[in-house]
């Protein structure tokens, strides 16, 4: 709350200037994705997009159903300079895939990576490592530099970092003395570059970008306890990691003029997510310098994603602007894992699936100005169709050779619910807009405002300022 109210005071403080749109809230007032219209919010998607909002203050307090339990961030961009216009934003919710590397799949049988990890063994000690679960990494910072229309960079850096640790020392060395220790990380970072050209024949406009990101992910459980009857150290070593995890991504979108009032958005998107992880066991529960458990695992997860669509912007009038998109959405994953014994070089299990989805959105939305201070928005997305399909192959091993084989497909369709989406702008003054959003749980209750629940009647509000 103090980055927010820090954002607002910095806010009265600075001049005057011209009017300018919100970010976020706009575009979830009206349930639309990101491409589906021209606004600062685009920056995320092709960071060229920030040489048209130089000179900017951004603030977002997105507010969950868990009370005083907010997502604030904040950012600013320069005014235009002779090396470009240069933008740092603090703290943004973090959006990426690396949390979904040890995921579940259908029908899988693998032996699983432990949830918690409970030191047994050192004396007092009250210790649990998640093993398996993936810390959601803090963006610390991103990063934009837009050197001119035609050439800008992002960068983003986001970890988390937890450590536990327990030691037990006796004065007279006995059974249960030593360490328990649980150190588990996961940082990414990402790259982008982003391009913007005009005038291309028929098209009006073309925004493309590339970006790539490294995730790392490094859990590990180490003990190591006294015992008295073999006059030595047991062991407990076990690790998960990513396994040469990436992601990529490739935005384009391009707008051609079709009417004098009118323009169609042409879109396309291609995402590559490779998840891959590596678990090791190795124990010496009987401290007598052999291993008794001394496995690997491993999983390959990968994602791929192909989005287009086109979307018209229609202004109706002066105060009046609809808004209409079509979208078809391709994902495909691939998934294997594999457990190995290393004691006698055995294979015990083996598992590998792929899945294939389609979904075909349609989105309407509308933007009114109600008078030069207020806005209203709405909007909302009907999934026509959706189809998955899930490939299943599973082997189980025994004396290294497969004993039993499982194939199979699972195959549904279906047509998606109605969304709805709602938010309202405020014009302050030519320098600040207030955007909101209201919170769906509030429209589809509206005795949550008057009732004390515990949910908030917006689920985002979202500041911006323009300075001279």
């Amino acid at each position: 709350m103090k980055r927010f109210i820090a954002v607002l005071l910095t806010v009265v403080l600075m001049s005057s200037a011209s009017a300018v749109f919100a970010t976020q809230s706009r575009m979830e007032g009206m349930g639309l994705s990101n491409w589906m219209a021209e606004d600062d919010y685009n920056i995320w998607d092709n960071p060229a997009r920030l040489v048209q909002y130089p000179g900017l203050v951004w603030g977002e307090l997105g507010i969950p159903t868990a009370p005083m339990s907010y997502t604030q961030w904040a950012g600013v961009s320069s005014k235009k300079m002779p090396i470009g216009t240069i933008a740092a934003f603090v703290g943004r919710p973090y959006s990426g895939s690396i949390t979904s590397m040890y995921s579940a799949v259908s029908g899988m049988d693998l032996t699983a990576v432990p949830v918690a990890i409970n030191s047994a063994n050192v004396t007092g000690a009250a210790l649990t490592c998640a093993m398996s679960t993936v810390l959601t990494p803090f963006n610390h910072l991103d990063l934009f530099w837009s050197i001119s229309p035609q050439l800008a960079v992002w960068v983003n850096m986001a970890d988390h970092y937890d450590t536990l640790s327990h030691t037990y020392t006796s004065t007279t060395r006995a059974n249960g003395d030593g360490t328990a220790k649980s150190d588990r990380g996961t940082a990414e970072y990402n790259f982008g570059v982003g391009t913007m050209l005009e005038k291309l024949g028929p098209i009006e406009s073309l925004d493309v970008a590339v970006k790539i990101g490294l995730p790392f992910v490094t859990n590990i459980y180490s003990e190591r306890w006294y015992v008295a009857a073999q006059n030595r150290e047991g062991s407990d070593d076990r690790e998960f990691k990513s396994n040469g995890a990436f992601t990529f991504d490739f935005y384009a979108r391009w707008f051609l003029r079709i009417m004098q009032t009118s323009k169609l958005m042409m879109f396309s998107n291609v995402s590559m997510n490779g998840l891959g992880s590596l678990y090791t066991d190795k124990r010496d529960a009987n401290a007598d310098g052999t291993l008794d458990v001394n496995t690997k695992q491993t999983r390959n997860l990968g994602v791929y994603g192909f989005n287009f669509g086109a979307g018209d912007v229609m202004p109706l009038g002066d105060r009046t602007t609809l808004y209409a998109a079509l979208s078809l959405k391709i994902s495909q994953s691939s998934y294997s894992g594999k457990t190995e014994n290393l004691i006698n070089t055995t294979t015990t299990e083996e598992y590998a699936a792929s899945t294939f989805g389609l979904g075909v959105p349609l989105n309407f939305a509308i933007e009114h100005k109600v008078s030069k201070v207020f806005t209203l928005r709405g909007g909302l997305e009907q999934l026509l169709w959706k189809n998955g399909v899930l490939d299943v192959n599973d082997n189980d091993w025994a004396a290294n050779a497969v004993v039993s084989n499982a194939k199979y497909q699972t195959v549904t369709t279906g047509i998606g619910n109605i969304t709805f989406n709602f938010g309202a702008t405020a014009n302050i003054s030519n320098s600040l807009v207030i955007d909101a959003v209201l919170n769906q749980d509030v429209f589809f209750s509206g005795t949550y405002i008057v009732s004390g629940r515990t949910n908030y009647p917006l689920s985002r509000i979202t500041l911006t300022y323009k300075f001279k």
